[in-house]
């Protein structure tokens, strides 16, 4: 696998421990809880969908990608003890793929449209790079919307959760330019 695959593999994975750890230290009831800023959706709904996106782009390796078509597993919405089973299992699978895969495949990615004059579906070319890319982009967004989620319950989330590794990035270097100016 290419060195950059590998990064990419490696930034998923990490953004999953946060997640996991965060699900391990939350009650059963703030993890079933709706929130109305967030559509009425729960943390356990927002990881669902996390995992369920990661079980896709790891699926994809075999040339396709299909984010419409998800189980949409209500038991891991519903228990913190299998949505976690689920995250180690992805993070497990993510990490097979860095000793697997050769260069960076292409892939099909199908999609729903939403316009009901069009096509239910359509695809788009890809790799298995830009949907890892992604992935990372996309595990951040709603573990943003969990942290937000779990500080309306008044669960204490960890400095940096859900937040784009570019953006911590940034943090440090005005923290350290802070320090030495």
């Amino acid at each position: 696998m290419a060195g950059y695959l590998d990064d990419l593999v490696e930034q998923n994975r990490r953004a999953l421990v946060e997640l996991n750890s965060l699900i391990e230290r939350l009650s059963d009831s703030d993890f079933v809880a709706p929130a109305d800023p967030c559509h009425g959706s729960s943390i356990g709904q927002q990881a669902r969908h996390i995992i369920e996106h990661g079980e896709a782009v790891v699926a994809a390796v075999d040339g396709d990608a299909d984010y419409h078509h998800r189980s949409r597993d209500r038991a891991t919405e519903r228990s913190r003890a299998h949505a976690g089973r689920r995250l180690q299992r992805l993070m497990y699978a993510l990490a097979e793929l860095a000793g697997t895969v050769d260069g960076d495949p292409p892939i099909t990615v199908r999609y729903a449209v939403a316009d009901p004059s069009e096509p239910a579906e359509a695809s788009l070319a890809s790799s298995l790079g830009r949907e890892l890319m992604f992935l990372q982009s996309h595990t951040i967004h709603h573990m943003a919307l969990i942290g937000i989620m779990a500080r309306l319950q008044g669960v204490t989330v960890p400095t940096g959760f859900g937040v784009a590794p570019s953006t911590r990035r940034y943090w440090a270097e005005q923290e350290s330019a802070r320090h030495t100016g």
